[in-house]
């Protein structure tokens, strides 16, 4: 795709040389050349089926126990939902923004 956009020919059939492609054209033609060249993807899949993909790949690929990886991802979701119930620090009553300053006479 670069080689085609710098030796491009103008309106009247001329050939025409760019010495330099620029960056924001060179990432239109990656852009364009990855829409071309990659296969199609796939249909959407339910979440509960690809999770349940890669729970199966994890125990392949890792050797570990079922019951281990699914142990450690309910420990996992504990600690996020336990983090996500925690009031944010800049919430308690100890902080107090300063008072703006009095303008001058």
């Amino acid at each position: 795709m670069g080689h085609e956009y710098v030796t491009a020919v103008d309106d009247d059939g001329e050939p025409r040389f760019l010495r330099v492609v620029s960056k924001r054209a060179r990432a239109k033609l990656n852009a364009i050349t990855a829409r071309k060249t990659r296969p199609p993807k796939q249909s959407a899949r339910p979440l509960a089926q690809l999770r349940a993909w890669w729970m199966a790949s994890a125990i392949l690929a890792s050797g570990v126990a079922a019951d281990i990886i699914t142990s450690l991802l309910e420990h996992a979701r504990a600690a996020a939902a336990a983090i996500r119930a925690r009031p944010p620090p800049w919430s308690n009553s100890a902080w107090r923004p300063s008072p703006s300053p009095r303008p001058c006479s």
